[in-house]
């Protein structure tokens, strides 16, 4: 099975199976709940600092200050929240390959079962995003001091190359957790492993998700829920409807990788390896492995 084949059916398996949207878009919807709550307060904090003096804008923030934090506290919720919707799907793209009905309740046993799994690698993402954003922020300040756009080139250059090498570092990391149930450094051991044998593939996948985030969040960033009215029905209307869509968007992402992992590990098992990755994984049952690792 081709890489493009493996994007194909990963699209009829969500057309078939919509129910797989609901664990990302039910983190979507409550990103956006809380991102219109944020938004409401912040309007109501700061709507009118325009008629006031500096020393009662400082008053108002501090007699905020508690509410604002007690809102923030929610993100790391949210964050683990949207790791574990994430940790669901391999579980359900092997129900489908096993030939069972999809069941959110196992996708989501299973995620919570491989807790440390999704929080290690939530922690390796934000370590990765504190020691490259300063770097990418020098090449910024650079280019800003000296309007020299060879500074941001090579800045941009150099992030989005340590993106990838990280992204085929951990692109196999959760669905080995997941469908093998590895412990945690195996998992990561194995997925810089496969991720290595098939830099090819995997870097194409990694190039076709950026391009889709991209266009998700260029689509996400072109809102305007308020106004001069504050927030107006339409206005939120239009900010969900583009929540879902990026959902959507992540949610076919997400489908992928396990898909593919799948077929990576068909091909090992019947001992193609390099030669032979794109096995076809639509013939005799290749997930026999999980029934032997049971028993």
């Amino acid at each position: 099975m081709t890489l493009f084949s493996v994007m194909r059916e990963s699209l009829n398996l969500l057309y078939k199976e919509p129910k797989m949207f609901l664990p990302n878009m039910t983190v979507a919807a409550l990103y956006a709940v809380f991102e219109l709550f944020l938004l409401k307060f912040s309007l109501e904090l700061f709507g009118n600092t325009e008629t006031l003096s500096s020393a009662e804008v400082r008053n108002m923030v501090s007699s905020n200050m508690s509410l604002l934090l007690t809102i923030l506290a929610f993100y790391p919720l949210l964050a683990a929240l949207d790791l574990i919707s994430y940790a669901m799907y391999p579980s359900m793209v092997l129900d489908h390959y096993n030939k069972k009905d999809i069941s959110l309740r196992r996708a989501a046993s299973a995620a919570l079962k491989a807790w440390r799994i999704w929080l290690s690698l939530g922690l390796v993402i934000l370590l990765f995003a504190v020691c490259v954003t300063p770097l990418f922020s020098l090449f910024f300040a650079l280019y800003y001091m000296t309007q020299n756009y060879v500074y941001l080139i090579l800045g941009v250059l150099l992030f989005l190359g340590a993106v990838v090498l990280l992204m085929l570092s951990l692109f196999f990391v959760m669905p080995i957790g997941i469908i093998d149930k590895e412990k945690t450094l195996e998992s990561f051991r194995k997925s810089y492993r496969l991720g290595r044998e098939n830099k090819k593939e995997v870097s194409l996948m990694v190039f076709f998700s950026f391009a889709v985030i991209a266009i998700a969040f260029v689509v996400g960033s072109n809102q305007n829920i308020s106004s001069n009215r504050g927030l107006t029905y339409m206005a939120i209307a239009l900010f969900l409807l583009i929540k879902m869509l990026q959902s959507t968007i992540y949610t076919y992402i997400s489908v992928i990788n396990p898909y593919y992992y799948l077929n990576v590990k068909h091909a090992h098992r019947t001992g193609h390896g390099q030669h032979k990755k794109h096995a076809d994984i639509s013939g005799d049952n290749p997930y026999s492995y999980m029934k032997t690792r049971q028993r």
